[in-house]
């Protein structure tokens, strides 16, 4: 009898998405027989009682079969659901003045426990966040270290202003939102734009 666990929740801890330990621990042979673990799932498989596998971003349905030497069992399903790791992120400016020739928007973001290496620049986006969902407004321009935070990210000011439609009318908070194109973290804050 295949037992593959309960269902799993976890938030991404690398770039390519999470390891996770699946447990058939609970399968059994009722005649006492030594049993066999086979894991499957679309574009992975792997054996062992409790194998530590990496998962990608999003939800994957995983199948145990047990083999007692002699017959399978039915199969039995798990779900693996992986979040992206949400990152601390500080914006500067708090307030971007739309008639200015400032330069730069920068993100400073600190990664906490998600381990971002391998990370390319070029994956990396400044999106607005309307009612939940995000279109990109930027993309970086410069990736650095910071002595505060793990990475800051440059982003050209004008451009973002120009995609936002920032040029004129009433001053107005924006959300955005740095991410990377895997999905693998996301972070948030919110700057004013004033017209000055």
């Amino acid at each position: 009898i295949a037992n593959a666990g309960s269902d799993q929740i976890v938030a991404a801890s690398n770039l390519s998405g999470a390891n996770i330990t699946l447990n058939g621990a609970a399968s059994n042979a009722p005649d006492g027989d030594l049993i066999t673990y086979s894991w499957t799932w679309t574009g992975g498989s792997a054996i062992g009682v409790t194998p530590t596998v990496s998962m990608g971003i999003g939800t994957t349905t995983v199948t145990l079969v047990v083999n007692d030497g002699k017959v399978n069992s039915a199969p039995d399903t798990v779900n693996i659901v992986v979040n992206p790791a949400v990152v601390s992120v500080d914006i500067d400016p708090e307030t971007l003045n739309v008639p200015s020739s400032g330069r730069w928007i920068t993100a400073y973001v600190d990664f906490g426990n998600f381990d971002y290496t391998g990370l390319l620049t070029s994956d990396v986006t400044l999106a607005e966040d309307v009612h939940g969902s995000a279109e990109v407004v930027a993309s970086v321009i410069e990736v650095s270290t910071n002595s505060a935070y793990d990475l800051s990210f440059k982003f050209d000011r004008s451009d973002l202003a120009d995609t936002l439609g920032l040029v004129s009318g009433d001053d107005k908070i924006v959300t955005l939102v740095l991410e990377d194109s895997g999905g693998a973290f996301i972070g948030n804050d919110s700057i004013r734009a004033i017209y000055r």
